[in-house]
């Protein structure tokens, strides 16, 4: 299914397989961070980790088409997580199985947005991740799925224009360095070690992610990633489907949402 939107929108290899990775909230996979706002709730999409995430339309019509063949079966926690392992496979990566059966969480709230930010240190960064049961190797190999996005600064700048406040100005902030050479590549829209090379290379966005190669661990790992490449991209895979695992609703908890955007019952 998710390769069939491809030719209409070549973006959502990459931003659906960020909205997984930017999924890891107190949550869970849930599929929080596909929800609207409202005039009485401020949702996870609006966490300025989050900001950066497009391509939300696509998932719509993906969930669209799904409901049209069974309707109220399929959730848009598993849509998301499909798209996002369809990505990786189209982007490069290495095909894997993932189980389905999640469902859908009926709070989405920007405060629960914990992915780290940019001006997380390495050991901030892991805290956060080692709540969700992550590791650094984890860390240091989810960290590489902005770089495959060649507009990643653009979408920065667009979103954190000057004119706004400067606390919330990721253009401004010193922790982010808005190095255009480094998401420059020769193979945009693909999972590989470029990333790596740039943090090698002291050629980062961002200062965590720059700070990986100042670890003596993350940089041996990112070295190792340069000499085999299958190596990250087996452990990428290995990486999403712990992701993808990480407070998983079933059962009778939470819902399917008719509307990927919104809850049921409303918020």
């Amino acid at each position: 299914m998710f390769r069939l939107f491809l030719p209409i929108l070549p973006d959502p290899v990459v931003y659906s397989l960020r909205g997984v990775v930017r999924s890891a909230s107190r949550q869970g996979c849930d599929a929080s961070v596909l929800v609207d706002s409202t005039d009485y709730n401020i949702a996870e999409k609006e966490a300025p980790p989050n900001l950066t995430l497009r391509a939300f339309d696509v998932i719509d019509d993906i969930k669209a088409e799904v409901e049209k063949e069974c309707s109220g079966v399929v959730s848009c926690a598993d849509i998301l997580a499909l798209a996002a392992r369809d990505g990786v496979a189209l982007s490069g990566g290495e095909e894997y199985l993932l189980p389905t059966g999640r469902r859908d969480g009926k709070v989405s709230l920007m405060e629960d947005a914990h992915f780290p930010g940019p001006s997380f240190s390495v050991h901030a960064a892991l805290a956060a991740f080692q709540t969700i049961n992550l590791d650094l190797v984890d860390l240091t190999t989810l960290l590489a799925d902005p770089h495959i996005d060649p507009g990643l600064l653009d979408t920065l700048r667009r979103k954190c224009p000057f004119e706004v406040v400067e606390i919330k100005n990721v253009s401004k902030d010193p922790k982010v360095f808005m190095n255009q050479a480094a998401v420059a590549s020769s193979s945009p829209f693909t999972l590989d070690t470029s990333f790596y090379q740039g943090l090698l290379n002291y050629r980062a966005v961002l200062r965590l992610d720059q700070n990986l190669a100042f670890t003596d661990f993350t940089s041996s790992l990112a070295a190792s990633y340069i000499n085999d490449p299958k190596l990250f991209l087996t452990q990428f895979s290995k990486s999403m489907i712990k992701l993808g695992s990480v407070g998983v609703l079933t059962g009778l908890d939470g819902e399917i949402r008719s509307n990927c955007r919104s809850i049921n019952d409303g918020i």
